[in-house]
């Protein structure tokens, strides 16, 4: 009787140990396949952060011959580093010039820019190449 009952006590120790063993077995892979998903959501939003194309913005100011005009184009130029962004900025040469302002118009519109930020010389001048970038929703 007695062997018969350590025979029992035996087996329920070796089974408590197998099961034991299985539980913790579970609990590792569980834990492993936890580490396995937040690793993976943690790749694909690193990877989309940093596919993310930076917008092109471009700036056409009146000139740079002015002090003032001098302070928005590095204002532009410290915004685009500030926030990521592929920027330029140009104006026409003499500060006065309508001709030269539009054909820059037509230039950064073949560049198909993802926005445009002017300050016009003559407003009614250039109001037609503006109507372009509108139409290509610019």
């Amino acid at each position: 009787m007695e062997i018969e009952s350590r025979v029992r006590y035996t087996k329920l120790v070796v089974y408590k140990h197998e099961i034991m063993g299985y539980l913790m077995l579970n609990k590792l892979s569980f834990f492993l396949l936890i580490i396995f998903i937040l690793s993976l959501f943690l790749i694909v939003y690193i990877s989309k952060t940093l596919s993310a194309e930076k917008p092109n913005v471009t700036v056409v100011l009146k000139g740079l011959n002015s002090e003032y005009w001098e302070l928005m184009a590095a204002g532009a130029r410290k915004g685009f580093q500030d926030f990521g962004i592929n920027g330029k900025v140009i104006a026409p040469s003499d500060g006065a010039s309508v001709e030269e302002q539009d054909r820059f118009l037509e230039r950064v519109l073949m560049e198909s820019p993802d926005s445009l930020i002017i300050a016009p010389i003559y407003p009614d001048y250039i109001r037609s190449a503006l109507e372009d970038y509108v139409e290509q929703d610019i």
